[in-house]
């Protein structure tokens, strides 16, 4: 084969996207978080827990965008109570902001919570997701963010600010992108800050600390 027909080869091959390893997995994480909560969830009882806010900045690529949202938490009441099932589905929708730029998002998917007390349920605990996410603008600041449909990941630690644990703080480090959806393929890196606040009361918390 000629020089110039490998060079017009590989410049007509697809050129893999930075990044694009890193989100097929997050893809598959995100796919099969919600799949294993499907089964579960089928003879579960779920009801609305808490409701709070979001806030986050972004930490490297789209310097100056910031996300903004109200936060609904779904408690998952399930006799399977395994490790797969998920502790929560949480509904975000907000807006992204970046300068004069702004778009509408919305996020939902499974979320898990691992408390970090050896006095269950403690004050501290860990949250783990990765949630489908729909954004209503594709540029900001005429950069591609990469379409409308991404994956959101996030670990974040919290804790419970009273005894009653009817209010938690949780510092969150999320990643999103679109798992290769499109031929651009950025990411956004965010860290922030939610605030919840839960209604009535959680009994299991609750005779927790009437234990201790």
């Amino acid at each position: 084969m000629s020089s110039a027909a490998v060079r017009g080869w590989r410049e007509s091959a697809p050129r893999q996207q930075k990044g694009e390893p890193m989100s097929k997995l997050q893809s598959s994480l995100a796919v099969v978080l919600c799949a294993i909560f499907v089964a579960p969830s089928a003879r579960a009882d779920i009801q609305l827990s808490s409701v709070g806010i979001l806030s986050a900045d972004s930490v490297k690529k789209f310097s100056g965008m910031r996300q903004h949202g109200l936060l609904l938490s779904y408690r998952v009441n399930t006799v399977s109570r395994g490790f797969w099932v998920p502790s929560k589905l949480d509904l975000a929708a907000g807006l992204l902001e970046r300068g004069s730029d702004s778009a509408l998002f919305v996020s939902f998917g499974p979320t898990y919570r691992f408390n970090m007390s050896k006095s269950e349920p403690g004050r501290w605990f860990v949250d783990f997701g990765s949630h489908p996410t729909y954004v209503g603008k594709s540029q900001f600041g005429g950069k591609p963010l990469g379409g409308n449909f991404f994956f959101t990941s996030f670990l974040g630690l919290g804790a419970y600010l009273d005894r009653q644990r009817k209010t938690c703080l949780l510092l969150r480090y999320q990643h999103t992108s679109n798992a290769g959806l499109s031929n651009s393929n950025p990411g956004v890196d965010m860290l922030g800050l939610t605030f919840s606040y839960h209604f009535g009361a959680d009994q299991q918390l609750l005779s927790a600390e009437a234990a201790n």
